[in-house]
């Protein structure tokens, strides 16, 4: 059978961690794992997904946005220009994104389908590199952020997150 773990912490500027394996077998493995900022800061939610089906691995990294943009952080932005830059010609295409669900992730969205010939040592190679990339970059945009000061732009975040979830759960 199969089974689930999950695992979810907060710090003063997450109100979400949260890490899920759900582990059924070599034709199901599911490892999924965000960060929900807290709704007062201007940050991305990050997500990383690794799903493994009998057919094949879908692989989808990104900082998802939440409204209202963080402010530049040059060493940040230029991190992700360049994980996105470096792992996107590595990784062959998930394929196009509908129209309507598009606003939902970044222009450096890491979105991929693996072929079921791939090892899972090859799937290791390729994407555990993107994903700390990605990591390191959402960890300084997290570390450098300051909470919102005008109600507005904390509403906006909130609608923002709000849709997203949504949109993930329907």
């Amino acid at each position: 059978g199969a089974h689930l773990t999950v695992r979810s912490f907060c710090t003063d500027k997450l109100r979400q961690g949260r890490l899920l394996l759900l582990d059924g077998g070599p034709s199901l493995q599911v490892l999924n794992l965000c960060f929900f900022p807290r709704l007062d800061l201007p940050l991305p939610t990050f997500s990383a997904d690794l799903v493994t089906l009998r057919g094949g691995s879908l692989i989808a990294i990104d900082c998802q946005p939440n409204g209202r943009s963080p402010p530049p952080n040059k060493e940040a932005d230029a991190a992700l220009d360049a994980a996105f830059a470096h792992h996107r010609p590595r990784l062959p295409s998930g394929g196009p994104i509908p129209p309507e669900s598009a606003r939902f992730f970044s222009r450096r969205f890491l979105w991929s389908r693996l072929p079921a010939q791939i090892t899972p040592t090859q799937i290791q190679e390729l994407v555990l590199p993107a994903f700390e990339e990605y990591l390191q970059a959402y960890l300084r945009l997290m570390t450098d952020s300051t909470p919102l000061s005008d109600d507005a732009d904390v509403e906006a975040v909130r609608a923002a997150q709000l849709e997203s979830t949504r949109y993930r759960t329907e």
